[in-house]
């Protein structure tokens, strides 16, 4: 069920073109996101829960829905796409390998771009600010910085 606390956001979105779709029941994140972020922001929460999709007309920006993190499904990319293409770039690296995980163990993805090269939003649990941080490719941790104090600051600023 839409979440009726981002009404304006979405009608926003959706007048820019956005594709947003929630289903009647709730979708959970998958056990494991969970297990691996134990504490998640209420305002994302509130949002992502039941999302099936909210993604631009032409699909290269997009919130990370449940269904995103789920393993089984098969994505065009996986809600660890950045963080395994680091890992892979550290070529066995352990102390770069350690500091990627250490990054991505700290930050839950919850928004991908690849409109113009790889892009992403993430939210920072690991000291329960919930403040948002943006990155881009090369080194995605490296070239991260905080963007907004908030995910609904984050969706405010969606266009």
């Amino acid at each position: 069920m839409e979440p009726a606390r981002y009404a304006a956001d979405i009608s926003r979105l959706r007048g820019s073109g956005w594709a947003c779709a929630w289903t009647d029941e709730p979708l959970h994140l998958p056990e494991r996101v969970l297990a691996r972020y134990p504490w998640l922001p209420d305002d994302y929460l509130d949002f992502v829960i039941g999302l099936e999709e909210c993604a631009s007309r032409d699909e290269t920006r997009w919130i990370l829905a449940p269904s995103d993190f789920d393993i089984g499904i098969d994505h065009a990319f996986t809600h660890d796409a950045w963080e395994t293409i680091g890992i892979d770039s550290a070529e066995g690296d352990l102390e770069l390998i350690a500091s990627i995980t250490a990054f991505w163990d700290a930050h839950i993805p919850i928004f991908f771009d690849v409109s113009d090269g790889y892009a992403y939003h993430a939210i920072r649990v690991s000291d329960r600010s919930g403040v948002v941080v943006a990155g881009r490719e090369p080194e995605f941790e490296d070239f991260s910085e905080k963007v907004f104090p908030s995910f609904s600051a984050f969706l405010a600023h969606l266009s």
